[in-house]
């Protein structure tokens, strides 16, 4: 288990990366690069990953 400090750097960061991913997949649908359908799908994918390794809660 890491320590405490490491914990909450891990998971600020994750939460950052994540609105980061979601900002630009929103450019992307915006111009319609992609189907929404498949941001959500990619955010939705990384987001649980995030859950199952123990970045956020």
């Amino acid at each position: 288990m890491p320590p405490d400090n490491v914990a909450r750097e891990r998971k600020q960061v994750s939460i950052f990366l994540l609105a980061v991913l979601e900002a630009m997949l929103n450019e992307q649908v915006k111009t319609r690069l992609i189907p929404h359908d498949t941001a959500k799908y990619i955010l939705d994918a990384v987001r649980d990953q995030a859950y199952r390794r123990g970045w956020i809660e």
